[in-house]
């Protein structure tokens, strides 16, 4: 139970440190999980899983084996869920709750580089990573009704100033109001109503020429493209 709860937090908290921090906390939280497989039925599937896709990575250009080297970046999906679900109840939430609180400060720092003049990203290499990593504590907080944080937390999504945290962010607070049906409606009609409204734009039409090169691509590459 040491081994396991040392492993969480590592991950848990590494979030707040940046994504170098995340690839150590990765290792670790792998070896645990590998130590618990008998205890965790979740865990022989998730590394089949990861395995099937190291092993496709022989059989694809070197390019592609690069963008896969990154795919530790779905080792959370895979091996924290059930590591926390292994945990009591009490620990499982005292856990989440201080990553929260980390994950708030970070957001804090977000506030203080725009206050210096620069682009808010946190300890992180691009904003758009910092705002869309902020969103998963703040729909925690915000389910869990811990409004100071989820306050802090939407602070730090605002100021990267990215078009697209800040209408997850609306989202995720409509959610207060509305039912899961009532969003999934009425975010499919707000995205039409979007690409109807942005359709003349020249933004938007750089975009499409952008989505449409990838696609070409993915024909190319179907794995992808790192």
């Amino acid at each position: 139970m040491i081994q396991t709860s040392l492993a969480v937090w590592c991950v848990l908290l590494s979030f707040s440190m940046g994504t170098a921090a995340i690839e150590v906390s990765m290792v670790i939280l792998a070896l645990v999980s590998v130590w618990r497989c008998r205890r965790i039925p979740q865990i022989p599937n998730g590394l089949l899983l990861y395995a099937v896709v190291a092993i496709a990575a022989i059989r694809v250009p070197s390019d592609v084996v690069e963008g896969l080297g990154k795919w530790w970046l779905f080792c959370p999906l895979i091996f924290l869920p059930p590591l926390l679900k292994s945990l009591p109840q009490l620990e499982r939430t005292r856990m989440l709750v201080g990553a929260s609180v980390a994950m708030s400060g970070l957001a804090l720092v977000g506030c203080w580089q725009v206050f210096q003049g620069e682009v808010a990203h946190g300890w992180y290499s691009h904003h758009l990573s910092f705002g869309y990593l902020l969103l998963v504590p703040f729909a925690y907080c915000l389910s869990q009704r811990h409004w100071v944080l989820a306050v802090l937390l939407a602070l730090g999504v605002l100021s990267t100033k990215a078009q697209g945290p800040l209408y997850s962010l609306l989202v995720l607070l409509s959610s207060i109001w509305l039912s899961p049906k009532q969003m999934m409606v009425g975010g499919s009609f707000g995205v039409f109503v979007l690409f109807v409204l942005l359709s003349d734009s020249p933004y938007f039409q750089e975009r499409l020429a952008i989505w449409g090169t990838a696609l070409e691509l993915l024909q190319i590459y179907p794995m992808g493209t790192g």
